[in-house]
């Protein structure tokens, strides 16, 4: 899937719904002119409030731009009006080209945007043309540290499901980017020519319904939905008909062990046809010619599979699934869930004499929403990240195997490590006018960070409660009111 072209203009026209909010409307329009990347119009409606939120809000961007409706209102309609009167006044919209691109970004009353937010969620955009749907992380209005939404979803019941455990604390776990079946209202980023194309709201719905169901008519309507199942399939039953996503990659050495060089990609044939190769390989064209510059892709999945296939390991798969299968997937799930929930409860408490974490985990800090394999990062007393490098040093030598290194998903370690476009950016320029080949050190010294990935942890079907006990042994062992010696690491030539 190709990505958004680096010159691509996004307009963002922010729209702010008050009811009854006038006390925390300053706090919301400071927040959105603070933010490092511009909004170009700010839209209120005041639907009926009784303390003053449309003077207020009249005040702080401009009568002209704030409109009054009755307090019955519902939150789509209100959108939809201050949609109206946005359009008379819009910067560019949306071209076919996607050069520039129009945003509409959607704000509750009680909503206060970190200055970076939209920002990152425009730089997500940018990396894929089929995403036209974002929101950030949200916390608690009353208690930052609490978590309050990263994604929505729904349960066999129709019931909205938020992952996130009651009281749980913002630790950074959930700072990276996904795919989600749909993104809560407040804060909610969307092209504006989809929002046109989809109707936006339906009036019909009440506030919290609404957003759920936009969500899902936008991937009724062919944007598409990517789901990495590897952390997921290893311990756990994947229903694809309650997920329906359009892709699904699987690793199958991480499922049973082997074989390494198999893996599994699950398409959908509507979805499949959509793609483009803008190259082939061998055993992927129907023909090709030199003389008269041109190739045919073969259809379906043939046209994907480069060069021979591994044939054969392909049947070590249908041995490791039998087996898995005498085992019981449900049974393995709630092995591996018991561990990992005990590592995780195991890491969090883990500290140092100061009272500083040990480990710094990235996703769920739970057993819940999550597969068995976590990712974390080692700190030492001062809050430092350790070295991936050390870890792997450390860990060999207590014969303990881990997965080190750089992140598997870039834009997760560039959002777990809190970087920007322009640090990447510039890091790039610089590493560029480097004489011969650059090495992996010298851009991570230009980008600012202080290890070059993160440390991965997998529980499957063959680990114990011992194998967890031995890591966090060594963990605490080696980590714990330590500083590891670092001077003798190799150095980083990739990542």
């Amino acid at each position: 899937m190709s990505t958004t072209a680096p010159q691509t203009r996004h307009t963002v026209t922010a729209l702010i719904v008050a009811h009854d909010g006038a006390r925390l409307l300053p706090g919301l329009v400071q927040a959105v002119q603070a933010q490092t990347y511009p909004v170009d119009q700010v839209v209120g409606v005041d639907t009926g409030s009784r303390d003053r939120s449309g003077a207020v809000l009249s005040e702080l961007i401009g009568q002209d731009a704030v409109f009054g409706m009755e307090r019955s209102t519902g939150y789509g309609e209100a959108v939809s009006v201050a949609l109206r009167h946005a359009t008379r006044r819009r910067s560019g919209q949306t071209d076919p080209n996607l050069s520039r691109v129009e945003w509409i970004w959607l704000l509750h009353d009680d909503c206060e945007p970190a200055p970076q937010t939209l920002e990152r969620l425009l730089r997500a955009a940018s990396r894929d043309r089929s995403v036209v749907v974002l929101g950030p992380k949200v916390l608690d209005g009353q208690d930052r540290r609490t978590l309050r939404e990263v994604g929505v979803s729904i349960d066999r019941a129709g019931r909205r499901i938020t992952g996130i455990d009651p009281g749980e604390i913002d630790q950074g776990q959930h700072d990276h980017t996904k795919a989600v079946l749909a993104v809560g209202s407040a804060g909610m980023l969307v092209r504006r020519d989809v929002w046109d194309q989809l109707g936006g709201f339906d009036s019909r719905l009440r506030l919290f319904r609404d957003d759920l169901d936009f969500c899902w008519r936008a991937q009724a309507a062919g944007y598409d939905v990517l789901l990495d199942a590897a952390a997921y399939v290893p311990t756990s039953r994947l229903d694809l008909s309650i997920v329906q996503p359009e892709f699904v990659a699987i690793s199958w050495y991480k499922v049973f062990g082997f074989p390494t060089g198999v893996g599994c990609l699950l398409a959908r044939h509507d979805a499949l046809a959509r793609l483009r190769r803008p190259w082939f390989a061998g055993g992927t064209i129907m023909g090709v010619s030199v003389d008269g510059g041109w190739h045919q892709m073969l259809a379906g999945e043939a046209g994907f599979e480069d060069g021979t296939v591994n044939f054969l390991s392909i049947p070590d798969v249908t041995v490791g699934l039998d087996w898995i299968s005498g085992v019981g997937i449900d049974l393995i799930h709630q092995r591996a869930g018991i561990l990992t929930s005990w590592l995780l409860d195991c890491l969090g408490r883990m500290r140092h004499s100061s009272g500083a974490p040990v480990v710094r985990v990235y996703g769920p800090t739970t057993g819940i929403a999550r597969g068995g394999t976590v990712a974390l990062n080692f700190l030492d007393p001062d809050g430092q990240v350790i070295d991936e490098r050390a870890v792997s040093r450390d860990s060999s030598a207590a014969g303990i195997s881990l997965r080190t290194g750089c992140f598997c998903n870039p834009g997760a370690g560039e959002a777990a490590f809190g970087l920007t476009r322009r640090d990447l950016r510039a890091a790039w320029r610089s590493l560029s006018r480097v004489h011969g080949p650059p090495a992996m050190d010298q851009y991570l010294s230009l980008v600012g960070l202080p290890t070059g990935g993160a440390v991965r942890v997998s529980l499957g079907v063959a680990s114990t409660i011992d194998d967890v006990d031995a890591f966090l042994d060594f963990a605490e062992r080696t980590y714990r009111d330590r500083r590891p010696d670092l001077a003798s690491l190799p150095p980083r030539h990739s990542c």
